[in-house]
């Protein structure tokens, strides 16, 4: 329950309880579109190297197969939903400010369990594991413009595939709450 209400998908009532909040899309889609506006300010105008030991890298991005390496991100979507967060805010921290580190902390606390879904719901289409890989050779090799191509890449096929994921995320609740009673 502390996760979700981190996460704002439920509120508290003092003496009465937890209660769901709904998702809405438009939401999701303001709070995408202000994460990539603040991680493109991030690379370009940081004035913080990229600190790659503060990112929870999964075991699957060593995989040979990059086929293998996708669908096992997709598999353990919780996992790699928490490493693309470990990641957002390490650009974060690119930027010296703690406020903006903080902003950026409070978006993935609040679209995390969307994210999973979105994850899990991934097109065959691309590479998940090659847009991290190629993601965190630019940001090691010090390419903030490489890396704001790819982050604004991903952002955009994540915005397409938000309404589905966001449906699924809605759907995921109600099943729990309909399963519970």
């Amino acid at each position: 329950m502390v996760r979700l209400h981190a996460e704002r998908l439920v509120r508290v009532e003092p003496t009465r309880g937890f209660y769901a909040r709904h998702l809405h899309l438009e939401e999701m889609q303001e709070l995408y579109d202000l994460t990539h506006t603040l991680l493109l300010r991030c690379l370009v105008g940081g004035t913080r190297p990229f600190v790659a030991d503060q990112v929870l890298r999964p075991a699957a991005l060593g995989f040979q197969s990059t086929a293998r390496a996708t669908r096992v991100l997709q598999a353990k979507s919780d996992d790699t939903a928490a490493f693309i967060e470990s990641l957002l805010r390490a650009i974060a921290r690119m930027s010296g400010s703690g406020v903006m580190i903080e902003i950026i902390g409070n978006i993935c606390d609040r679209t995390h369990f969307v994210r999973t879904f979105e994850v899990r719901e991934s097109t065959r289409e691309y590479s998940l594991s090659q847009q991290f890989l190629a993601l965190l050779d630019c940001l090691d090799r010090g390419d903030g413009n490489g890396a704001a191509a790819i982050i604004s890449r991903c952002f955009h096929r994540q915005k397409e595939s938000l309404p589905h994921a966001v449906g699924k995320a809605i759907a995921s609740i109600f099943m729990h709450d309909s399963n519970e009673r």
